[in-house]
């Protein structure tokens, strides 16, 4: 077993998910911000207001997904 190096996944497709059941974290500075919206409190943010959100967990989201269509993915194993 390797204790070493790094592994990049590349994932292309589409997942249809209700937004209610999306969760996106806020990564910003401020604190007044709620750390935590679903896909209907992001797609009311503006497109400046977006960037400072990424997505919870993937998992979650391919786990709760209605429809996940997968058109390619690629494992590249890369060794240190």
């Amino acid at each position: 077993m390797l204790d070493f190096g790094k592994m990049f996944i590349d994932l292309t497709g589409t997942v249809e998910i209700d937004p209610r059941k999306v969760r996106f974290m806020y990564i910003g500075a401020d604190k007044k911000v709620k750390p935590l919206i679903n896909g209907c409190g992001y797609i009311k943010l503006s497109d400046d207001d977006k960037q400072w959100y990424i997505l919870e967990s993937i998992s979650n989201i391919l786990d709760e997904a209605d429809n996940v269509s997968w058109e390619e993915i690629v494992i590249e194993e890369v060794n240190l």
